[in-house]
């Protein structure tokens, strides 16, 4: 009754089948859960930014990567939420902003892809 309830509130106010929406999500985090299908998304994005000299995809270790297990290239470089870092270390800040937003901007609305977890750990100055 409690998922008839949401999805009746879902089409009145958003316009969606919330079903649908929740169904999705899982789809996609069981796929990100097999890491094989995240290294292939992985090679997807640098082939796309491999002209970009403002952003750099790590490599993909394929031979060393699996299932269960994915090997990269280590990137050298400052998190994105260390401010004073990157000042000190010559970025600057407000060009590494509008490079994220414009890359954020060119998968999404280019290339078709969608990046769900841009979080310190994975975008570095």
């Amino acid at each position: 009754q409690l998922a008839r309830l949401a999805n009746e509130w879902s089409r009145n106010n958003l316009g969606c089948n919330i079903t649908v929406v929740v169904d999705e999500f899982g789809a996609k985090l069981w796929e990100e859960s097999n890491y094989e299908v995240e290294a292939g998304h992985i090679w997807n994005f640098g082939r796309n930014f491999a002209e970009d000299p403002n952003v750099k995809i790590p490599q993909v270790y394929f031979e060393h990567s699996g299932r269960r297990v994915i090997t990269m290239e280590w990137i050298e470089g400052v998190k994105s939420t260390d401010l004073a870092g990157m000042r000190r270390a010559g970025i600057d800040v407000d060009a590494f902003t509008r490079n994220g937003v414009q890359a954020a901007l060119r998968q999404l609305l280019e290339f078709g892809l969608f990046h769900g977890d841009p979080h310190a750990g994975n975008v570095f100055a």
